[in-house]
């Protein structure tokens, strides 16, 4: 009796952390002044019991980019009050980026371009 409900426990738990394929949405999707290239927010969903992750990408715009692979430049568990710029023709600025960050590169590199990605962490709150 008693392994048929570890049995039943286990075969419950991993049912639970397969529900699909993961998935990607672009939240926000930024051109740079001289519209060669982009900026992107996308949200990932795990469909599981782990929230959200958020990751900012520059890439070549109309290029695609495996959103589940390592090129992005941010990679942050919460976006709320995030905003995204560009402050140049190869400067990108990202504010107000709270809670975790899992990973951050200050640069990227497109052909034979380099890009300066600013990060800022400080958001000024309003009162509701």
């Amino acid at each position: 009796m008693r392994n048929i409900v570890v049995t039943s426990l286990l075969a419950a738990m991993l049912a639970s952390c397969s529900l699909g394929s993961p998935d990607a949405e672009v939240l926000k999707s930024l051109e740079s002044p001289d519209r060669r290239y982009a900026v992107l927010v996308v949200r990932l969903n795990h469909h599981a019991t782990v929230p959200y992750v958020y990751k900012v990408f520059v890439l070549e715009a109309g290029d695609t980019v495996d959103y589940f692979g390592d090129l992005d430049v941010l990679r942050v568990g919460a976006i709320d009050g995030l905003s995204v710029e560009w402050s140049g023709a190869n400067s990108v600025d990202i504010a107000c980026v709270v809670g975790k960050v899992y990973k951050y590169y200050n640069y990227a590199f497109i052909d034979d371009q380099n890009f300066t990605i600013n990060l800022n962490t400080r958001c000024t709150r309003h009162p509701e």
